[in-house]
């Protein structure tokens, strides 16, 4: 509204349901703003389907990472919100150029050079891709950009992919792994409109745009744990094992919680930003 030259009071208190990292990108952004907020998570781990994971092993305890193991220079939204919480950003991730290397010599890299020419060097210079599954990955990608990026009615990356006649060399070299990295979702189920935006906004940007980032640290030390200092050192607060069972709208907003002593939260906003399914 503050676009439109409208002036409005801020809610006095607001709940966020759910500290994935959208959640708490919510919370962020609405600490920042002064507005108190809490923050709540169903588990006992920020960060949704992107967090650490404890794993005992023969009676040792080991931290590993839960989901999403790659960022994309695309990502300015990210990158701004660690920008927002004051983390030093290559303290907390390695910037490299976009690649693919497997074991047994495949290998797909982009050099640092302007945008198309960091992808066709890329696919000149690539190793275990064959005339057939480089002109399938050109004309796709010719394709979404003259259709500008709409692939139409949306289905499954897999049936997308077999639509445009992807090779099977490339889809499980090329095009699974980075679905998988990018969206954290298996193929059969993630949707090809969103994975053609990724390709748009990474290998079809800027060469900056297409570089990777990976995590110097576990998946919760990179943001949920940051969130969670920046929104209670700005008076808000950050709850564990708070699942919302429902929500009643009288004059305010009455969250009815479960495995809390203290059973409902009085706010006047909600931001849900935990999966439809529970919704």
């Amino acid at each position: 509204m503050a676009h439109v030259g409208t002036r409005l009071s801020a809610p006095r208190k607001v709940a966020v349901i759910g500290a994935g990292w959208a959640g708490c990108a919510a919370a962020a952004e609405l600490a920042a703003t002064g507005v108190p907020v809490t923050l709540l998570e169903a588990s006992d781990e920020l960060g949704g389907r992107a967090r650490r994971l404890p794993l005992e092993l023969a009676g040792h305890w080991h931290m590993l990472d839960n989901g999403q193991h790659l960022l994309l220079g695309a990502y300015s939204e990210t990158a701004a919100l660690f920008e927002r919480l004051n983390v030093a950003f290559d303290t907390v991730v390695e910037r490299r150029p976009f690649e693919l290397h497997y074991p047994d010599g495949f290998r797909l890299q982009a050099p640092r050079l302007p945008a198309p020419w960091h992808l066709a060097a890329a696919l000149i210079a690539a190793r275990g891709l064959g005339l057939s599954d480089r002109a399938a990955m050109i004309a796709l990608l010719r394709a979404l950009k003259k259709s500008n990026w709409d692939i139409g009615s949306d289905r499954s990356t897999t049936e997308w992919l077999f639509e445009r006649k992807q090779t099977p060399q490339v889809v499980r070299r090329v095009w699974r792994p980075l679905a998988l990295a990018a969206l954290n979702t298996p193929l059969d189920r993630a949707s090809a409109q969103i994975f053609a935006n990724v390709l748009r906004d990474s290998l079809g940007a800027t060469g900056a745009a297409s570089e990777i980032w990976l995590p110097r640290a576990d998946l919760s030390a990179l943001l949920p744990d940051a969130v969670e200092s920046y929104v209670v050192a700005h008076g808000g607060e950050v709850r564990r094992d708070a699942r919302v069972d429902r929500i009643e709208r009288k004059d305010r907003f009455h969250l009815h919680l479960r495995n809390e002593s203290e059973r409902t939260i009085d706010v006047d906003a909600v931001v849900y930003a935990a999966a439809p399914t529970h919704l």
